[in-house]
């Protein structure tokens, strides 16, 4: 019996059929339930992936840091999965969306999670265009959250070690 704790799918040209793949996977395996870190970024997934991926992520509690960078077609409508996932689980500490084209409008869902999410101490969110009123909502959600990383989170540097 294996436990998946991290899992780094930088750069493997997933696209959204292999997002779509792991999300359903992960919905239905018990393999994996202690996932703490995910990093699917620069794999040219779409808000269809990162909703099928979203959706799956719901049965895995532990994840901590979710990874999801250079996905220039998440947009707003992945940012809705994503933020359905914020507000659901309890755990997770980092999430980077960074040039994601998200927007405005995707940055006001992710904000909206915060508000019932209170575990994430890192959202970055670069690279999406955000007006100054998205910055301060942001900055306004993240400033009373406490930025040291809990006890026992797999580091948030982990990614640049893998390159």
């Amino acid at each position: 019996d294996c436990e998946l704790e991290f899992l780094d799918l930088f750069n493997t040209s997933m696209g959204d059929s292999g997002a779509a793949f792991l999300g359903e996977f992960m919905r239905k395996e018990a393999t994996g339930r202690r996932l703490r870190y995910l990093n699917v970024s620069w794999n040219k997934i779409s808000f269809d992936g990162i909703a099928a991926l979203s959706a799956g992520l719901e049965n895995h509690p532990s994840l901590e840091v979710l990874r999801a960078y250079y996905n220039h077609g998440i947009g707003r409508k992945g940012a809705m999965g994503i933020s359905d996932f914020i507000k659901q689980s309890d755990v997770i500490a980092s999430i980077d969306l960074r040039w994601t084209n998200i927007g405005d409008d995707g940055a006001s869902t992710i904000c909206d999670a915060l508000s019932t999410n209170k575990s994430i101490r890192e959202v970055l969110m670069s690279g999406n265009d955000l007006d100054a009123r998205t910055d301060l909502l942001l900055s306004e959600k993240m400033k009373k959250r406490t930025p040291v990383t809990p006890e026992g989170i797999v580091p948030i540097q982990r990614q640049e070690e893998v390159w």
